[in-house]
């Protein structure tokens, strides 16, 4: 950790004194950026940004190894051979028979020294830049945490504890990340004028995938704990969720994504290496769940169709699915290259038309879910308390179609997510009455509701103009 934040400090001073003879510096500075700005050139390269993740990486170590406990020694070994990984992206040095390893943030500038930077990009300049990527970035650090303590289940043996001690990590994730997308979406509306909020970049579905992961292991962690159920989803989900990350580093950082997205970074020779830290981590993660499937005992229960547990673990799957859908279409590039066909782009229509069944259910899950975690789980107690919001969503929905909704798909999107929102805010009242403090599953859940019916009204609705603006016409 010392010796990263050393390493960190020198390569900021370089950056703040204007050193032009490194690359690194001249490649994204100059003496024009504001201070803000400047010290955001840090992480606007690809080894500053792995230096970043680096440096959370170390920082959250020091908080693992004080809490691990009967599980520090698995947890931070593959913890810190994550480090290793990251640490041999940053090396730039030549080994004979193989190569260089890594790209050296401390590369000098070949020939003369210039006099000036090249300069921050654009679009880059702008307040966003200062928080979007740390924040995105400590997201992806510490999704490491809840897929050390999965490896480190299998390595003991012990599946039933472990999910404890990771759920803190599992929700510090999800919340972290989801910060960063939302950061970037608004950033996107407001600068790269995608004509919205959400482009479907490949770079940005990176960071989507692996949000939707954790965010689906959120949920059934919570039926493990309960019901001591669902142990092998939730050691393949914690294992997924970071094996999405280090793909969606190959695919943004080879050099992969060049021609198909905004805001790829550009091949630096890492192709091998990122290609390495996934498979050792995804392949050697399954290996190993597959060695230990027979030995994981999952406690078997009958229960209704109408308990949570089912509901939890069917908003799971379908998040999950939403996951590997986004995927499949942002590792169309690659597919085409290993075939050696012509690279395409997959639209959003692609993503649109795929997801909105799946969107559909998250909507009508997160509404019936949320209910039934609160009351007794029978079919009349379903039915009485779910009558208000769905008629209540029914009527909400009638009122679109007066005025002018005409698409199914939206009709029935706009129901389920007006369906979430009442069902949860009906929840929300009654249980903040009580005791505030559990009130914040159903609060998380009005907000599902309400951002899908913002992107039925965004997405679908909106309108744009393409205007020409001679010099000198208003």
């Amino acid at each position: 950790f010392i010796a990263i934040v050393i390493n960190g400090l020198h390569l900021l001073y370089l950056i703040l004194t204007h050193q032009f003879q490194y690359n690194y510096v001249k490649s994204y500075s100059d003496t024009t950026l504001e201070l803000f700005y400047l010290i955001s050139t840090f992480y606007a390269g690809q080894e500053g940004s792995f230096m970043l993740w680096m440096f959370y990486g170390a920082l959250l170590g020091l908080f693992v190894i004080r809490t691990a406990k009967e599980y520090e020694a698995p947890v931070m070994t593959v913890l810190t051979l994550s480090q290793a990984f990251l640490l041999s992206m940053i090396m730039g040095i030549q080994v004979p028979g193989i190569g260089v390893i890594g790209s050296d943030p401390f590369a000098l500038v070949m020939g003369e020294v210039p006099k000036e930077g090249d300069g921050l990009n654009a679009l880059l300049q702008n307040p966003w830049m200062v928080i979007h990527p740390p924040t995105l970035f400590l997201g992806f650090s510490s999704l490491i945490v809840p897929f050390s303590f999965a490896i480190a289940a299998l390595w003991k043996n012990k599946y039933d504890d472990w999910v404890r001690p990771a759920l803190p990590w599992i929700l510090f994730s999800a919340m972290t990340l989801g910060a960063g997308i939302m950061m970037g979406g608004y950033w996107a509306y407001k600068v790269l004028g995608w004509g919205g909020y959400w482009g479907w970049d490949p770079v940005e579905n990176s960071s989507l995938v692996p949000w939707l992961m954790i965010v689906a292991l959120l949920h059934t962690t919570l039926v493990q704990r309960k019901r001591g159920s669902l142990k092998r989803f939730n050691l393949f989900l914690a294992i997924l969720a970071y094996s999405t990350i280090l793909y969606s580093a190959f695919l943004t950082r080879s050099g992969v994504l060049g021609d198909t997205s905004v805001h790829s970074f550009t091949d630096l020779g890492l192709y091998n290496q990122l290609l390495a830290f996934c498979l050792v981590f995804f392949g050697g993660g399954l290996l190993l769940l597959f060695w230990r499937l027979r030995s994981i005992q999952s406690i078997q229960y009958a229960d209704s169709i109408y308990s949570r547990e089912f509901f939890l673990f069917c908003g799971s799957l379908v998040l999950m699915l939403i996951g590997l859908v986004v995927l499949a279409g942002t590792s169309t590039p690659l597919i085409d290259q290993i075939l050696g066909r012509p690279i395409t782009k997959i639209e959003p229509d692609f993503y649109n038309k795929t997801t909105l069944p799946m969107a559909i259910m998250i909507g009508l899950l997160s509404a019936i879910g949320q209910v039934i975690w609160w009351k007794k789980n029978t079919l009349d107690n379903l039915v009485k308390n779910l009558a208000i919001p769905l008629s209540l969503a029914m009527a909400f929905t009638s009122v679109l179609v007066v005025f002018g909704m005409k698409d199914w798909g939206m009709m029935l999107l706009s129901l389920t997510a007006a369906f979430s929102l009442f069902a949860n805010g009906q929840v929300f009242l009654k249980v903040a009455k009580n005791n505030l403090r559990f009130a914040g599953g159903a609060l998380t859940h009005v907000g599902v509701g309400l951002m899908l019916l913002g992107i039925v009204a965004s997405g679908k609705y909106d309108e744009s103009r393409f205007v020409e603006l001679p010099i000198g016409h208003p």
